[in-house]
Order: C-alpha cells, then sequence, then structure tokens
C-alpha cells in the first residue's frame, strides 16, 4: 500500500487530464515530490466529480471524536466494506486520489532505497479512495479585501461552500460587524473598514445563536471573513 506519492504537475494539466475545475477553497495547492499523510492533497469526490479539492490525507470516520484515535492513511479493499472504520465511508463516500507517481521502497543492504513508479507517458492518474466528510469548507467569491469608493454603493459576491460533502440542509449566513445582515449591506458614506463574517449554517438557522437584535454571541459552524473598506483615495470592485 502506498505511503508516499507525488503530484509534480500544475492545476491547468490536472484540470485537463480530469475533466474538472479546482474549488477556489482556503488553500493553495502546490506541486510536490513528496506527498505524505497529514497534507492537503487533492482528489475528486463522486459526489462532486466536475470539482477538484484539497482533502487531508488521514482517514477518521465521521462521530469518531476520541483523540486516541489513529488516522488511517492507508485501507486494504479485501476487508475495507466490513472493518467498522471504514465500512460506513466504502459504502457510498467514494473519491479518487490526483497522483502522477508513487514510491516502494526494497531494502538494500540494510537500508531502505525508494523506487518511483510512473505511467511512461508522464500523465497523472487517479487512486481509488474512501472520503469521510468533515467540516464545511467556505470559499468566497470575488477579491478580498474588496475597496470602494466613498458614496458607492457596496455589492457583495458572497461565498458558496465547496466540501467536503455537499448537504442541502446548509447555507451560508452572513454578519456584518457582528450584526446578522442578509443581503449584505454597508454605509459607505463615509471612510472605514468593516468585516463580514461568512458563517454555515442550516437552512433555518437554528443552530445560529443570535440576540433579538440580530447580533450574533458566538459563531457556529464554518467561518470564513471578507474586509471592506470604504475610501475616497481608492476606488474599484471586487
Amino acid at each position: 500500500m502506498c505511503g508516499r506519492y507525488t503530484v509534480t504537475i500544475d492545476k491547468s494539466t490536472i484540470e485537463r487530464r480530469f475533466n474538472a475545475k479546482f474549488s477556489s477553497g482556503t488553500i493553495d495547492f502546490e506541486p510536490t515530490y513528496n506527498a505524505a499523510p497529514s497534507q492537503f492533497l487533492p482528489i475528486i469526490t463522486t459526489y462532486a466529480p466536475g470539482e477538484v479539492v484539497l482533502a487531508k490525507w488521514g482517514f477518521v470516520p465521521e462521530g469518531w471524536t476520541s483523540p486516541r484515535i489513529r488516522p488511517q492513511n492507508n485501507a486494504r479493499l479485501e476487508t475495507a466494506a466490513e472493518k467498522p472504520m471504514f465500512r460506513e465511508s466504502f459504502s457510498g463516500r467514494h473519491c479518487i486520489v490526483l497522483a502522477d507517481s508513487f514510491y516502494e521502497w526494497k531494502t538494500i543492504d540494510g537500508k531502505k532505497q525508494p523506487y518511483r513508479f510512473l505511467l511512461k507517458s508522464g500523465e497523472p492518474f487517479a487512486m481509488p479512495a474512501e472520503a469521510s466528510s468533515g467540516p464545511p469548507i467556505i470559499a468566497i467569491n470575488g477579491g478580498n479585501p474588496a475597496t470602494i469608493s466613498v458614496g458607492t454603493t457596496y455589492a457583495d459576491l458572497g461565498a458558496h461552500i465547496t466540501g467536503p460533502q455537499p448537504d442541502l440542509n446548509l447555507g451560508i449566513h452572513t454578519f456584518v460587524d457582528g450584526v446578522a445582515i442578509d443581503p449584505v449591506a454597508i454605509d459607505t458614506s463615509a471612510g472605514g473598514a468593516h468585516t463580514i463574517d461568512y458563517v454555515v449554517t442550516r437552512l433555518d438557522r437554528s443552530h445560529v445563536d443570535v440576540d433579538q437584535n440580530g447580533n450574533r454571541r458566538r459563531s457556529a459552524g464554518s467561518k470564513r471573513q471578507r474586509r471592506v473598506e470604504s475610501a475616497s483615495t481608492r476606488s474599484g470592485r471586487e
């Protein structure tokens, strides 16, 4: 089973080869000759076949929260459907891991020597894997920070949930400077800076803790922030 592999190609080559686009998430992809457990690496899931996302290598089943759980780097096809750690994800949460080579080691004169295996064509390929759903990932649409002219109406481009697994009951709720506001509205009559929080919520917003005035008491779920500056010396939109 594979313990190290490589993804040395760039984003455009991956997108062309697998007919999928990289999600605009929070982490930038960087090619590597040493893809290792605990790193965030490119995958494509069966529930979003047109999107490349970065996932952390190291499987932990959903709902297993004990600090004693050791993330698993590999699973045996012969037993994955039966073992408690893998069987739930094996039944429906599949993905492919994108790579262009992998390493295997051979002991020679008492020393381990790595050998790199790749296709003769040099083209990237995919390895089957299981995916466990973690906290939702929010990607901000447009630029961040955003700068607009004083007195100009601010049109927020919002954010979207990119993964790890879509949930039809999830949505994004927005807070401007700590106050719940949907849609986003910012007073640009004077210069200043504002913070927009995008918080993943259920569509009924049942787990968002706000008071009667719409002020947030605490954050709930995954969150991203955008900074908006209104100034008389700079202009532009996202």
